[in-house]
């Protein structure tokens, strides 16, 4: 799941693991893992995980017939999905950091 975690004046989302609660610092440690029994054009849940026994235990939570992304993968394709492209990525990115 994507939380916000308050720092002094400010807050940054974060990803914490919908299995253990806690937070996924390294993003090539985390997955993403939705249920794919659904048809075209389905929208589906995802469970943001650490890769090894939380990844295990979501696929479990989610029937068994789940499928997985990198989350590196998955944010990437988030954003391209929310309309967002590359150059309009670097111009925000100046403002947000």
């Amino acid at each position: 799941m994507i939380k916000i975690l308050n720092e002094g004046s400010f807050a940054y989302p974060i990803f914490v693991c919908d299995v253990c609660n806690k937070r996924i610092d390294d993003i090539g440690l985390g997955a993403a893992v939705s249920d794919r029994s659904g048809g075209d054009g389905e929208i589906q849940d995802v469970l943001h995980v650490h890769k090894g026994a939380c990844h295990e235990k979501g696929d479990e939570k989610l029937g068994g017939i789940a499928t997985w992304k990198e989350l590196q993968d998955h944010v990437i394709l988030l954003i391209v999905n929310s309309g967002l492209n590359p150059a309009d990525l670097t111009k925000r990115l100046s403002h947000v950091l």
